[in-house]
C-alpha cells in the first residue's frame, strides 16, 4: 500500500502500529459491550444458553486476531528471530506468517468441536421427529428451496412496498397553476366582490 501501511512494523512513520491500536481499542469497547448487554438481559437469554455461544464465535473472531497481533509484536521485538537464528528478516516474516495459519489450523478444530455442542441441532428437533439416514441429511442440507422461498418473498414484500409507495406518491393533494391575471386565478371571489358591489 504505497509503502504506508507497514503491517508488522512499529515504526511512527507508518500506519501499522496506529490501526492496530484502533482495532484493538475497538475490539476490547465491542466485547466490553456485549458482555454489559448479556448482564442486563441474562434473565431473558437463558434459554437459548447464549454464554457457550457467544464464547465459541468470540474466540473465533478476536482470539485470532489478537493472536496474530501478538506474533507480529514478537517478530518485531525479535523474540522470534532469535529462536530461528538462521533466519533473515524476510524469512522471519514469512515463519510468523506461517506460526499464524498453523496455529488457527488447530485452534478452527477445537472451535469446530466447541461448536457442536454450543450450536446443537437437539432443540429444534420435535419429539415426533424421526431420525433420516445420512443421506437423507446431507440432500436437506443441500436443499436451497427455503432460500429459494424467502428470497421470493423478500421480493414480493419489497414490490408491494414500492407499489404502495408509487400510488401513494401519484395522488394528487392540491394543483395550483399560477397564471398573471387574478381574475382568471380567483374565478370566484373576484365575482362574488362584484355582485357584493352592484348591490
Amino acid at each position: 500500500m504505497c509503502g504506508v501501511y507497514g503491517e508488522g512494523q512499529f515504526d511512527v512513520d507508518v500506519a501499522f502500529p496506529y490501526l492496530a491500536v484502533i482495532n484493538n481499542v475497538s475490539q476490547f469497547v465491542a466485547m466490553y459491550c456485549l458482555i454489559f448487554f448479556y448482564r442486563a438481559h441474562r434473565k431473558e437469554l437463558e434459554p437459548m444458553h447464549p454464554l457457550s455461544k457467544f464464547l465459541c464465535i468470540k474466540a473465533v473472531v478476536f482470539f485470532s486476531f489478537f493472536q496474530g497481533f501478538i506474533i507480529q509484536t514478537l517478530v518485531f521485538t525479535g523474540v522470534i528471530s532469535s529462536t530461528f537464528t538462521s533466519l533473515d528478516d524476510k524469512q522471519v516474516k514469512v515463519m510468523a506468517n506461517s506460526l499464524q495459519d498453523f496455529l488457527i489450523c488447530i485452534e478452527m478444530l477445537l472451535a469446530a468441536v466447541a461448536h457442536t455442542f454450543a450450536f446443537s441441532y437437539k432443540p429444534y428437533v420435535g419429539d415426533g421427529d424421526s431420525h433420516g439416514s445420512c443421506w437423507q441429511s446431507f440432500k436437506d442440507m443441500l436443499d436451497v428451496s427455503d432460500v429459494r422461498q424467502d428470497v421470493s418473498e423478500h421480493i414480493r414484500v419489497v414490490a408491494n412496498t414500492v407499489r404502495r409507495t408509487s400510488t401513494v406518491s401519484c395522488v394528487p393533494i392540491a394543483t395550483e397553476f399560477y397564471v398573471d391575471s387574478p381574475r382568471e386565478r380567483y374565478p370566484e371571489t373576484i365575482n362574488e366582490g362584484q355582485q357584493s358591489e352592484s348591490k
